[in-house]
């Protein structure tokens, strides 16, 4: 391969406003060009260099090779015949990021925006519209991908598809600067979300079942993710350039995390503050077909859970049943994903297949609106066994759709009247919850804890596994409830309980009521695919949230609730949705919520 890269701050290349960006491209080992080009884009606090290698196989971390860049960096994709971008989005890395990187006046304004559509998008559009001019890149073959930040800015990209959002929110043709008509063929995003406020402040009204975007946006403020929330403050404070607070109203994001975290009653402008990331920061209010999609999410992600994928899965499928968009899921993404090296390794290959079809026209890619899966093993690689003793992630499981991946489920199912109160914090809820509060408690999807026993003010529900079964899917609770007081809300968590009493944390979810709210109600967990071994206890819990009490520097995973409520519970249904196709035992059925 040939590497060009940006060596020195005065070489950066002006985007559109006139912030300078730090970008490498990497060429194939020969020829002239035009090639296809894939646009590689970095996750949150990172940079160019995330996705670089000196190795088709990745970059070597203490003589392993790194399981996210194995397959998917730039010298890999060169030498497949493609030119490759990296670029540091603005306000990381050497693009105005660093504090050594702010060049005085250029970078004055050159803060992030939170991979909004005016900027980071625009910015990401103007490099292809370059190369393309400069006979670097074929108009008609553009791809892009990255994770968790690059995945968002890859899914827009595809949304936008041929247009581009101006700074004054309008949409025009999409053109290079030489004012060539261009249109991106493919994308990749990988631990993505497709609605920003959905993922910081989830309501709780995403179905799987349904095109539910509507549906949330139109329900209550939801309830602040305020671990992932802080994390990501902190760490972009540390690691890029925030706008100071009040500097910038279209990523005041200081000013919006204060309000978030101030809770309820929310001021006037929340539904402002999260419409605007709706508009700038999603896909869910862009209209028109997107580009290709293979979407990856993480079963174990906190931050971007599969929810994430789905909704822009079902989006495109309500548009066309036959739409050109994929799914991958697994145990992996952010905080708690366990990122293993053969889901990695299947994932990894099967987007390059994918790319080689859209792009170079090579190959038969993937087939529309199929589904591969891989499930969570335990231990996971940050667990204190050597490597070798580490089990592979299960699969791949490989369907037609979303809904064949799972033709069963398992139910548990209660009559019996419980009750949530917000007023009752106990020591084992509190515990739990510090132990697996993300990025500030565990990053181990299989760290298990012993079961604690019922306590009053939580809810909860169980049934034995009579023979083994494979959780494909999010589990789904339907139940009649009554709430008496403000702001009431209800966090739940599912439990793999084994024989000795230890407990593994599956999924988790949170749904915000309104005040006073008595009707029979719907929501879901964020999933998992997991094998439930024989001998084993499903368990969920139902309660206010992870603690009330908030100790010092150890945000919840779901914000406490300003409000004094209880929540009393009665004709409760969860609907586990597994692989295995109904059985003769009764234990697996055919679904009914999950149709």
């Amino acid at each position: 391969m040939r590497f060009c890269p940006t060596t020195t701050l005065a070489k950066r290349v002006p985007t559109w406003d006139g912030v300078p960006l730090d970008v490498d491209v990497t060429l194939p080992p020969t020829g002239k060009g035009p090639w296809p080009l894939i646009v590689m884009i970095h996750g949150f606090g990172g940079d160019k260099t995330m996705f670089e290698a000196d190795n088709a196989r990745g970059k070597v971390v203490d003589g392993e090779f790194s399981t996210p860049t194995y397959h998917y960096n730039n010298i890999f994709y060169a030498q497949r015949g493609y030119a490759v971008l990296n670029y540091s989005s603005r306000g990381w890395g050497s693009s105005c990021g660093v504090p050594a990187s702010r060049t005085p006046g250029s970078c004055d304004r050159g803060w992030w925006h939170m991979a909004d559509q005016r900027y980071e998008i625009r910015d990401a559009q103007m490099l292809i519209g370059k190369l393309v001019d400069g006979g670097i890149a074929k108009a008609d073959s553009i791809g892009a991908t990255g994770v968790s930040f690059g995945g968002g800015t890859s899914i827009q990209l595809a949304w936008l598809r041929n247009r581009t959002r101006l700074s004054d929110g309008s949409l025009i043709p999409w053109r290079s600067p030489k004012g060539q008509r261009l249109s991106l063929a493919a994308a990749w995003p990988r631990w993505v979300w497709s609605n920003m406020p959905a993922a910081l402040m989830p309501n709780g009204y995403f179905l799987d079942t349904e095109t539910t975007a509507p549906a949330e946006a139109s329900g209550p403020v939801g309830v602040m993710a305020q671990a992932v929330a802080t994390a990501l403050i902190e760490g972009a404070e540390i690691t890029g350039f925030t706008a100071p607070r009040g500097a910038d109203p279209t990523v005041d994001m200081l000013g919006w995390s204060a309000l978030m975290l101030a809770g309820e009653p929310y001021a006037s402008n929340m539904r402002t503050i999260l419409k605007n990331l709706s508009t700038y920061s999603s896909v869910t209010q862009l209209s028109g077909v997107p580009a290709p999609l293979l979407l990856e999410s993480g079963f174990t992600d906190e931050l971007f859970p599969a929810r994430e994928s789905l909704r822009a899965y079902n989006l495109v499928r309500a548009q066309n049943p036959n739409g050109q968009v994929a799914l991958q899921v697994g145990d992996l993404g952010h905080a708690r994903g366990s990122n293993k090296l053969n889901t990695n390794v299947t994932f990894n290959n099967q987007g390059a297949t994918y790319f080689d079809y859209w792009l170079r026209g090579v190959g038969a890619g993937v087939k529309a609106g199929s589904v591969t899966a891989m499930t969570q093993t335990c231990p996971a690689p940050t667990a204190s066994p050597p490597p070798t003793a580490i089990p592979a992630a299960g699969g791949p499981f490989r369907a037609s759709s979303w809904k064949a991946l799972h033709p069963g489920a398992v139910w548990i199912s209660s009559s019996t009247p419980r009750t949530i109160d917000s007023d009752r914090d106990n020591r084992f809820d509190v515990s739990i919850g510090q132990m697996f509060t993300p990025y500030f408690g565990t990053r181990d999807a299989c760290l298990s804890t012993p079961m604690p026993a019922s306590a009053y003010g939580t809810a909860y529900y169980g049934r034995e596994v009579t023979r083994r079964f494979t959780l494909m899917g999010l589990p789904t609770v339907k139940a009649t409830i009554a709430a008496t007081g403000l702001y009431p809300q209800i966090a739940s968590r599912l439990w793999d309980v084994a024989p000795d009493g230890r407990q593994t944390l599956i999924a988790r979810g949170v749904r915000r009521l309104t005040a006073n709210q008595h009707a029979t109600i719907t929501f879901q967990l964020s999933g998992n695919a997991y094998v439930f071994e024989q001998g084993h206890r499903v368990r969920l819990e139902l309660m206010h949230s992870d603690y009330r009490e908030v100790p010092a520097g150890l945000p919840p995973t779901f914000r406490p609730s300003n409000g004094s409520f209880t929540v009393a519970i009665s004709k409760l249904i969860l609907e586990l949705p597994v692989h295995e196709t109904p059985s003769a035992d009764g234990q697996v059925v055919k679904p009914v919520l999950g149709a």
